[in-house]
């Protein structure tokens, strides 16, 4: 793939990362605390997240933000795993370019040498409509083969393998659904 995939995949996810922080920043500072080390709370584990809730720079928040807080869960298995693994996507983004990769999904009006002796098997994990064919004869190229692929996540323990589209699509619903959260919070009655 093309270098400017990865660097558009991760300029999607640091400025995903970004909207949070800047909430966690401005309650910060809102609420009379310290703006060195203010960020949106993510953390490897739960007892590290709730510690930081009672310790850390956003504990001067008032106990409506701390319980949104609580209820969203950021950190390794809770409710906001997904916004974790985008911040660990954020913090790899920093020291190099995020991988991305084609994964073949199909094979269109293929034509294949020899004996027409294949296994033809259905993709229903990528494309529910797509198959796959299995032979050990050459594929033969005609104007109208064609392959069908998506573009995946190909960093390991982050959404690997899965589609960047839909991922970063979920991502930026997400992170919405968290800043609405606040939103609400803060302003409706």
């Amino acid at each position: 793939l093309p270098q400017e995939v990865s660097t558009i995949f991760g300029d999607v996810v640091h400025n995903l990362r970004t909207a949070l922080d800047l909430i966690a920043y401005g309650l910060i500072v809102q609420h009379g605390g310290n703006e060195r080390f203010t960020g949106f709370p993510f953390h490897e584990e739960a007892r590290n997240f709730e510690d930081s809730l009672r310790n850390g720079p956003i504990s001067v928040l008032p106990e409506g933000i701390i319980d949104l807080l609580k209820s969203i869960q950021p950190y390794r298995g809770g409710v906001g795993d997904d916004l974790w693994r985008m911040n660990k996507l954020d913090i790899i983004d920093k020291h190099r370019l995020l991988l991305a990769a084609e994964h073949i999904t199909g094979i269109e009006n293929a034509k294949f040498a020899g004996d027409p002796g294949m296994v033809v098997g259905k993709m229903g994990n990528r494309n529910p409509d797509a198959y796959l064919a299995i032979t050990t004869e050459p594929l033969v190229n005609s104007r109208n083969t064609r392959l069908t692929f998506e573009v995946v996540i190909k960093e390991k323990g982050y959404f690997t393998d899965e589609n960047l589209i839909y991922t970063l699509r979920n991502l930026a619903m997400k992170t919405y659904k968290v800043v609405e959260s606040f939103e609400c919070r803060l302003f409706c009655l």
